[in-house]
């Protein structure tokens, strides 16, 4: 399991997750509920096979491209 990114906007860290989910994929989100404030532990979104950490790491990269 591989920690793929880190966002204050957790909607952003779904829009991640269901993209990835869709390419096959699978992913959890870690500190969601945390009862840490935001500040301190924001959302992480993880691989959770590490094969396929290169792949989402390419996806998201061609996401934030697109804009």
């Amino acid at each position: 399991m591989e920690k793929l990114l880190s966002d204050f906007d957790l909607t952003k860290i779904y829009m991640y997750k269901g993209f990835l989910e869709d390419e096959g994929i699978e992913t959890c989100i870690l500190n969601e509920y945390g009862v840490l404030p935001m500040s301190q532990a924001w959302p992480e979104l993880w691989v959770l096979h590490n094969e396929d950490f290169e792949k989402a790491v390419k996806i998201i990269e061609e996401l934030n491209k697109k804009g």
